[in-house]
């Protein structure tokens, strides 16, 4: 499967207040939409959390609320890409306190 994550700019010249979003495009089932259904398994901290049936959770997990105010305090990528500000795949990962994106430079379906 390719990267379901991208960025959306609607506004090139877009304070990143509005304009902008990160979406999830992956279907029902994917890694990303993946959860156990028990509540001690915050941030997949508890010991046993392998050992739990994953369900899809109806959303992205990697993608819902950590974007929604200003994907630009999210940015931790190269410094002249996001000054080029545009729509195309982006990477997730978490920082060790909330997700981050940067572009997805190996990937052939980057929008312009």
């Amino acid at each position: 499967m390719s990267n379901p994550h991208r960025i959306e700019v609607t506004d090139p010249e877009s304070t990143f207040t509005s304009g902008v979003r990160i979406v999830c495009d992956a279907p029902v089932g994917a890694p990303c939409r993946l959860w156990c259904d028990e509540t001690e398994c915050e941030e997949g901290a508890s010991e046993n959390h392998e050992s739990h049936t994953l369900s899809d959770q109806g959303y992205c997990a990697r993608t819902e609320g950590w974007f929604d105010d200003f994907p630009a305090d999210c940015y931790d990528g190269d410094v002249l890409a996001f000054d080029a500000l545009h729509s195309g795949p982006v990477i997730l990962t978490w920082n060790g306190d909330w997700m981050v994106w940067s572009y997805d430079t190996g990937s052939t379906s980057q929008e312009s």
